[in-house]
């Protein structure tokens, strides 16, 4: 069409040559589009810096430019050696405007001999122009209408590959390549959170090029390994561009980031609004399908996790607990230690159980963490364990959670982490059933109670003291009566009346019927002063009540985590 016009507009206004420029996307230079002859073949190659020549001067200003004679000698001139432009005298040009009044080209005729245009001829140039231009503005819409539908259906089939991936590296190649595809950039850069750096992290996993940029980089071009968060600032949460050239898209889900597109261009394809929009739909796609990926690896790595765990604690598979070693990259002969974890307020495992593992995770590398909410657990490897304890403490504080931690001896070997799985387990027991306790017990400091404990929740076959608690406990639920709490505290006071009935707030007659009272349904004497075996059975009996507590809301708890999940 515009060699159709120079050739027209060279015709009619009998001038020796005639040229079309329009801006280039950057703004900054103008670029010979059509040619009269014999300057057709320079079309494309011939360009205009900002304020060079009568062109530039047209196009700024958006209106007619002329020069009557002695062209060369005229400031607004500037000189084309290509066009041989010492021939010309008078040169006139006229801006191409657009509908809203902004010129984005300039229509140029030049002549040999010096020559004033007279007033029909401007407007005549002015006219052509202006029907050159809405030309144009048609053909430019027609076109972005038309890469626009494109973009479409690359979105379309983009979104079909995406959902289609099976793997994260597969997702991370078919983001870049269907980005690349969409906006052809000269590079698109993808880069996820992850979680052995921390949640404020992000990692360079795959890149693509376009065009020139395939063969070779420039400055900048080149991936960062990792981005820290605080170097993308506040306004991460949308796509932002930097520039034409540079544009950054989030990938995330309900306003949790998972990863980032960083998108560059080159001067010759610049990032329009209408570009970051279509990548900000791709980002969508692609945040919620890595979102169900993560969730399928995690799931598969829990259930791993969770049968090495239960071969290892039963020792029922050689092989199952060999196989899960290698699987999972678990060092069997190196020292270890078991952790079982649980809430002393009876949270349900859901609000909490997450963020508890996430931050073992980063606290500990290549901990495994079941997370199972029927029997939260966790094998560690120690590396200078001797600080294990506090760090455990700084992870709960962390949480606001009121969680408890039992943590077992160290452990080298299958059989001894066999036997870490029952003292983890106990020393969780005693840091929810017994009091001034920390929220993290290891098994070693349970002293006594490590025995104690162990015959609780083994429940061996009661004796007469512990039958003689039995039938107490039984009476004084019946009666409402204190008959078990008299018991200790007489056994605590050893045997004092009058200490005991001080405690009590009772009379020392009220306490001597109490007691007989407690030998007639025992068949005790307490005057034999057998009171550490005494003193050891109620400490049982309080031990089973409380561990049968929690059991019975680990029970509830794991049956609601079930209702939740159905």
């Amino acid at each position: 069409m515009l060699g159709a016009v120079v050739e027209l507009l060279s015709e009619a206004s009998a001038v020796h040559a005639c040229f079309v420029y329009l801006v280039e996307p950057d703004g900054q230079r103008l670029l010979m589009r059509a040619a009269s002859e014999p300057y057709s073949e320079l079309v494309g190659t011939i360009e205009l810096e900002r304020g060079e020549g009568l062109a530039w001067w047209a196009v700024e200003r958006g209106e007619p430019a002329f020069i009557k004679d002695d062209a060369l000698s005229d400031p607004r001139f500037s000189y084309v050696p290509e066009l041989a432009e010492e021939r010309f005298q008078s040169l006139v040009s006229v801006p191409i405007l657009g509908r809203e009044g902004d010129a984005f080209g300039a229509i140029s005729l030049h002549t040999e001999a010096p020559r004033e245009f007279t007033d029909e001829e401007v407007e005549f140039l002015v006219s052509s122009s202006s029907l050159v231009a809405g030309a144009i503005e048609n053909a430019r819409l027609h076109a972005e209408t038309r890469h626009r539908l494109r973009q479409l259906e690359l979105l379309n089939v983009l979104g079909g590959r995406i959902a289609a991936s099976q793997t994260r590296e597969s997702l991370y190649e078919v983001i870049v390549d269907g980005v690349g595809e969409l906006v052809q950039p000269a590079a698109c850069h993808l880069y996820v959170l992850d979680s052995a750096l921390g949640i404020d992290q992000l990692s360079h996993v795959a890149s693509a090029r376009e065009g020139a940029a395939a063969d070779q980089t420039t400055e900048g071009e080149e991936p960062r390994t990792r981005i820290g968060l605080a170097e993308l600032g506040p306004e991460l949460g949308r796509a932002r561009r930097e520039d034409e050239t540079t544009l950054h898209v989030p990938l995330q889900t309900g306003g949790d980031l998972r990863g980032l597109l960083e998108l560059r261009a080159d001067e010759s394809h610049r990032i329009s609004d209408e570009d970051a929009d279509i990548v900000e739909t791709a980002a969508s796609q692609a945040a919620l399908a890595l979102v169900q990926l993560e969730l399928i690896e995690h799931i598969r790595e829990e259930n791993a996790i969770g049968d090495f765990l239960d071969a290892l604690q039963t020792g029922e598979s050689e092989e199952a607990v060999r196989t899960g070693a290698r699987v999972l990259g678990v060092e069997l002969e190196a020292s270890h230690i078991v952790l079982s974890v649980a809430s002393a307020s009876g949270a349900s495992a859901s609000e909490w159980l997450e963020r508890f593992e996430r931050a073992l995770l980063r606290g500990f590398a290549g901990a495994l963490v079941d997370s199972r909410p029927e029997r939260p657990r966790a094998l560690v490897p120690v590396r200078g364990a001797s600080r294990l304890g506090d760090q455990l403490v700084t992870i709960l504080e962390g949480l606001d959670a009121e969680l408890r931690v039992g943590v077992s001896a160290e452990c080298v070997g299958e059989q001894a982490l066999r036997a870490g799985f029952e003292e983890a387990e106990l020393a969780l027991t005693g840091a929810l059933v017994l009091e001034d306790v920390p929220p993290v017990v290891r098994h070693e400091d349970l002293g006594v109670y490590k025995y104690l404990l162990r015959l609780a929740a083994g429940s061996p076959e009661r004796d007469a003291h512990r039958a003689a608690i039995a039938t107490l406990a039984a009476y004084d639920r019946q009666r409402s009566s204190e008959l078990v709490r008299t018991l200790e505290e007489y056994l605590r006071h050893r045997g004092s009346i009058s200490a005991t009935a001080s405690v009590l707030y009772v009379h020392q007659n009220t306490l001597r019927q109490r007691l007989q009272r407690i030998e007639e349904l025992t068949g005790m004497d307490l005057r034999a002063r057998d009171w550490f075996a005494l003193d050891i059975a109620l400490r049982l009996a309080a031990l089973e009540q409380d561990t049968e507590r929690i059991h019975d809301v680990d029970r509830l708890a794991a049956s609601s985590e079930r209702v939740e999940s159905d």
